[in-house]
């Protein structure tokens, strides 16, 4: 572990966490408070069938980027990175704001995850630069905690802006928030040079690091599954040739993707090795069930709310309080238990059950 004093001053590491909680907060916001947005979205756009783009263009692009994210802060200027993230997802929020057709907000909910995937994994890396290994847990608890202040209250955020201005201001409200980010890494953020050894490495040896065949075919791997579903028994048949035609498009990128990552070993994005430690592979399959079901809630609650029930997006955001705030307590609560019991297996247990 290197010196203490190489670390930032008291005050210039709250500067430098201040705008790394801002930054994830950004990530955080964005992916609930368009939830009770999206049936206004997609009532302006007549989109009804892309309403499960609307997240999943910001969700896909997050999860296949943040790997690459990390060799970027490896080899690349961590400051330099972070504050092209910040302009990414700035862009990407624009986008989204001004967007005229749906097709268009796809794309910018698709650059916004491309950069939030560089927020999130910046503020992991940021931190490991800037404070010591005893520090670290706490400071990256700190940061990552403004996903659950955000889920508290950014439905109700998201239900007052649609309903008293429009709902193009769930975007445009990042913005100035991202300014002031960029305002605060620019001036607070010094980073430890790299070793030698990375830093004089030529740039195109350094972009090989970042398996970009493999982000590219699980783009199409799983663009191909989604389409499947989403035109299957709605836009046409599930026999139809198109919906058969992606699902085999599916499962012969998802093949030539597993070859990419055998030959790839530690450069892969996905590197084989973590499929034979049996926690990683279950502890995945769990979040993935876990997340489908809430995904579904989150993106699919409003619509009850203000379709069926003939409710405002306000007071969908309201109700849908009554989800997202015993989830935040929930989170606290389990973490609490987890470090303090060590038992994690009767957690997930009991989580399911409930979930059931």
């Amino acid at each position: 572990m290197e010196p203490e004093a190489q670390y930032p001053t008291s005050r210039r590491l709250a500067v430098v966490l201040l705008s790394l909680f801002l930054g994830t907060f950004l990530v955080a916001i964005d992916t609930t408070i368009v939830s009770v947005a999206i049936p206004k979205i997609s009532t302006q756009f007549h989109a009804l069938d892309d309403v499960g783009w609307y997240g999943s263009a910001y969700l896909i692009t997050i999860t296949a980027l943040q790997p690459a994210g990390g060799t970027l802060y490896k080899f690349f200027d961590a400051k330099i990175v972070y504050l092209t993230a910040i302009v990414i997802f700035e862009a990407g929020s624009a986008l989204c704001a001004a967007a005229p057709s749906s097709p268009v907000f796809i794309l910018g909910r698709a650059v916004a995850g491309s950069g939030a995937a560089l927020l999130i994994q910046g503020a992991i890396s940021i931190i490991t630069n800037v404070s010591g290994l005893e520090k670290r847990p706490l400071y990256i608890g700190l940061v990552v905690s403004c996903f659950g202040i955000s889920a508290s209250f950014s439905p109700i955020l998201g239900g007052a802006l649609t309903v008293r201005a429009s709902w193009r201001w769930c975007f445009w409200i990042n913005l100035p928030i991202g300014a002031v980010v960029f305002g605060l890494v620019t001036l607070g953020l010094k980073v430890k040079s790299r070793a030698a050894a990375i830093k004089d490495l030529p740039v195109l040896k350094k972009l090989k690091q970042l398996d970009p065949m493999g982000i590219i075919v699980f783009f199409g791997s799983i663009s191909c599954l989604f389409l499947a579903l989403q035109w299957g028994g709605s836009r046409y048949s599930w026999s139809s040739s198109k919906v058969i035609g992606l699902f085999v498009g599916f499962g012969t990128l998802s093949i030539v993707f597993g070859i990419l990552q055998y030959c790839l070993g530690e450069r892969a994005t996905l590197p084989l090795r973590m499929l034979r430690d049996r926690t990683v592979v279950y502890g995945a399959l769990s979040l993935f069930f876990i997340s489908l079901s809430s995904n579904i809630k989150l993106y699919y609650l409003p619509f009850y709310f203000q379709a069926v029930q003939g409710g405002s997006a306000l007071r969908s955001g309201v109700e849908f309080l009554a989800l997202a705030v015993p989830q935040v307590v929930a989170t606290v609560l389990a973490g609490g238990l987890a470090t303090k019991s060590g038992h994690y297996v009767l957690l997930q247990i009991s989580a399911f059950s409930k979930i059931s």
